[in-house]
């Protein structure tokens, strides 16, 4: 028996009574040394092991947390084929998904699609869908819902901001989860077309185009986006004022980090930044230098900053100025101005001086020199009237004057921007008169009929800079973007070849042909382009703003953000 129970007494716990008898019998003395040591030996283990368990842990990042996002304006159309103002965007980016996602690294990620192929001639695109998509109520997301998308967005009654994009394209359904797309001619950026997010069709078909306007899923909104809308808040008006959005679990792209998105609606960025200061939202955008400097609640937060490739610039209409025909005066006039100056006093460090019509090709900016334009008009046989002050020369068909009009819209910038242009170019003996129209008057009654001398104005040229729809002369008129009504074949030719050609070099060198040839005829000078500015707390992780085209586009990889961590060991991390 005593041989069994030896056998089956834990072999520890004998020495430790064997250890604990020595030690009894031990002179006062080395019992302290021995519990000393033996405190030393099991701190130094501790401290051992939680060195190691460091070692082998990382920070990840873990579900939790809340944002209050701060929104200016009203969406009236949570609806990605109809969306037109910064919240309606804004709230579309959430909500919604895409074939793909704009990233902020310049590539396209599959989201709703598992893959595409691009066939050899540039022509078909075919997608196929990931296995089990559904949208935030749980209805199947299948090819029937991308192909219902694009037919809403194509139909001319609807008049869908997005109808260009699919012009012209062909759709065929091969399967629930497969779809192809086939271009009347190639185009390289449109696989950007593919963002699109994609309606549910068992919520949408029943609903007719007189009435899709006004649906009440345009503003409680459901799609397959990477958050669902938990909850709306209205005014006494019945507008929207306040959302809030939880995780879709079953995003494409994996349940996103943050738990909570708050959306706090504003009418101006005068409530949007009082909100702020106030400590009612974590994040402001969209504002403007004067504007910022009323921001005093920046400590704690991050202040993130991109380049739009936005253009904007003073664009010559020939037709109706008799002066700017000569392209000395349209040198003159854009060596004559100190864009710097300009940019520092309303812009400060939220716009780029530039010199050139694709912001990446603009050159360090040179100094201006009023004195080295009047020469150039003098050289060219303009005098200055005694009389008027004003530069002039005899032509066959008379006096003619440099004289003409600078139109552009009622934006507090661009008025500024105009205004100083206006004072630099009357230093150069010019005579300038401002006109200034509301948007929707500037559009209607002065851009679409060309009926302007020059226009200050921006055109918005996208991740991969589309030349076309802007320089080519098949846009001189309306409903064209060409606002310079500027011609010349060898242009043409130019952005034909950037809208197939997909290598990053041959598109290169294209541009800066394109780029030598606008430098030699000016039909524009070219001003400034715009940082787009983000602030967001500290605590928000993994924010990306790069190439960056609206104002949404800071939810592109919103997914990716986080608040809450927690350590794991490093094997379980992928």
């Amino acid at each position: 028996m005593k041989f069994l129970y030896f056998l089956t007494r834990p072999f520890h716990i004998e020495i430790i009574q064997k250890i604990g008898n020595a030690v009894r019998r031990f002179p006062i003395t080395e019992k302290v040394i021995f519990f000393l040591a033996l405190v030393v030996c099991l701190v130094s283990a501790s401290l051992l092991i939680f060195s190691v368990n460091q070692n082998l842990q990382v920070e990840v990042p873990s579900r939790g947390g809340i944002l209050r996002e701060g929104i200016v304006g009203t969406p009236r159309f949570i609806n990605p084929i109809l969306a037109i103002s910064d919240a309606d965007q804004d709230m579309t980016a959430l909500v919604y998904a895409g074939l793909t996602r704009a990233m902020p690294d310049g590539t396209y990620k599959e989201t709703l699609a598992e893959s595409y192929t691009i066939s050899e001639d540039g022509k078909t695109y075919t997608f196929r869908l990931k296995d089990n998509l559904v949208f935030h109520d749980g209805e199947p997301l299948t090819t029937e819902d991308v192909a219902f998308t694009i037919q809403m967005a194509q139909d001319t009654l609807l008049r869908s901001p997005k109808r260009a994009h699919w012009e012209g394209v062909s759709v065929v359904i091969l399967s629930d989860r497969d779809i192809q797309f086939t271009l009347s001619e190639p185009f390289e950026p449109f696989i950007e077309n593919t963002t699109l997010g994609i309606l549910p069709k068992h919520i949408w078909q029943g609903i007719s185009v007189d009435q899709f306007q006004f649906s009440r899923f345009n503003v409680d909104p459901v799609g397959a986006g990477p958050y669902r809308v938990r909850s709306v808040r209205y005014n006494s008006g019945g507008l929207p004022v306040h959302y809030e959005l939880s995780p879709f679990a079953n995003y494409a792209l994996g349940e996103v980090y943050i738990d909570r998105i708050i959306v706090r609606l504003y009418q101006d960025n005068e409530q949007l930044i009082e909100s702020f200061n106030k400590n009612n939202i974590d994040t402001v955008h969209g504002f403007s230098l004067r504007e910022y400097n009323n921001i005093s609640s920046k400590e704690g937060n991050t202040v993130y900053k991109t380049l739009l490739p936005r253009v904007f610039g003073v664009f010559f209409n020939q037709n109706e100025s008799p002066a700017l025909l000569n392209n000395e005066v349209r040198l003159a006039l854009s060596e004559s101005l100190d864009r710097q100056a300009i940019v520092q006093e309303v812009f400060g460090d939220f716009a780029k001086a530039i010199d050139t019509a694709i912001p990446s090709f603009s050159k360090e900016i040179s100094n201006y020199s009023i004195d080295t334009a009047r020469g150039r008009l003098e050289n060219a046989n303009w005098e200055i009237n005694e009389g008027t002050g004003i530069y002039e020369r005899e032509t066959d068909e008379g006096i003619e004057r440099l004289s003409f009009s600078i139109s552009t819209a009622n934006n507090p910038e661009l008025i500024q921007t105009a205004e100083l242009i206006e004072k630099q170019w009357e230093a150069l003996n010019a005579d300038v008169t401002l006109q200034i129209f509301n948007t929707n008057d500037l559009n209607q009654n002065v851009i679409r009929p060309r009926d302007y001398q020059t226009l200050l104005f921006g055109i918005v040229l996208g991740r991969n800079t589309h030349l076309y729809p802007f320089w080519h002369s098949s846009g001189r008129n309306d409903p064209g973007l060409n606002i310079a009504q500027y011609t010349n074949i060898t242009v043409d030719k130019l952005v034909e070849n950037a809208r197939v050609i997909s290598d990053t070099t041959q598109r290169q060198e294209l541009f800066s042909s394109f780029i030598q040839e606008i430098e030699t005829d000016i039909p524009a000078v070219f001003i400034y382009s715009p940082y787009f500015t983000y602030i967001i707390p500290n605590k928000v992780q993994n924010v990306a703003i790069d190439n960056m085209v609206v104002s949404s586009d800071r939810f592109n990889n919103v997914h990716e953000w986080y608040i809450e961590t927690e350590k794991v060991w490093k094997i379980f991390v992928d």
